[in-house]
């Protein structure tokens, strides 16, 4: 099974309610937008394909996110946010351990049109080639041995300090961050025109008013 970091619960399991919420209420937001950039090619863009490639080194690819934190009602908590993703593929035949991080990215992203060098039509580059993004947000590991299965990023306490009152736009973008076995070892994870069972999905736990 694939572990996440500072996240001990199953993606979309919610684990025991804390004291003083009884009865916690979820909401899966499934991202509105995907896709995946690779330094190689870093004019074209994959935002139609069913899988979202991701692997550091030389031939880095980088997987995009985009959704959109629904406004919170007056006394509303947030208990728990688990970006949730399902790992379809691993090219690594020996099946290293991999380390990942997510960063929250500057601009929202155009699923068709996004690339290593831009993030939309026109003239609208990235300032720096493969996407302008934050300091780490969260930090999961696939351990050796892995080609499959659930992959969990705990985002619980940066989302904390974002939900509001307003609907945000939140765009995403997952990195690997330690050194990749050698080629071929990039991980396949399902995107939202994949398998509906394995579509990326950001699970919110609340503690309603």
């Amino acid at each position: 099974m694939v572990g996440a970091a500072g996240a001990g619960d199953m993606p979309g399991v919610a684990g025991a309610p804390p004291s003083g919420c009884p009865n916690p209420q979820q909401q899966v937001l499934v991202v509105t937008a995907d896709t995946w950039i690779e330094a190689a090619k870093p004019n074209n863009g994959h935002g139609s394909e069913p899988t979202l490639s991701v692997v550091g080194g030389g031939q880095e690819r980088r997987a995009l996110f985009q959704l959109t934190l629904p406004a919170t009602t007056a006394g509303m908590v947030l208990l728990k946010a688990t970006l949730s993703l399902h790992l379809q593929g691993n090219a690594d035949t020996r099946a290293a351990q991999r380390e990942l991080r997510v960063h929250r990215l500057g601009q929202e992203i155009s699923e068709p049109r996004t690339t290593w060098n831009n993030y939309g039509q026109g003239n609208r580059n990235w300032v720096l080639p493969g996407g302008d993004f934050g300091p780490v947000l969260a930090q999961a590991a696939i351990p050796a041995g892995t080609s499959q299965g659930p992959l969990a990023f705990d985002l619980t306490a940066t989302l904390q300090a974002t939900v509001s009152g307003q609907a945000i736009p939140l765009s995403l973008i997952i990195l690997e961050s330690s050194l990749p076995p050698p080629a071929p070892a990039d991980l396949a994870f399902t995107s939202r025109e994949g398998d509906a069972s394995g579509i990326p999905a950001l699970i919110l736990e609340y503690c309603p008013p």
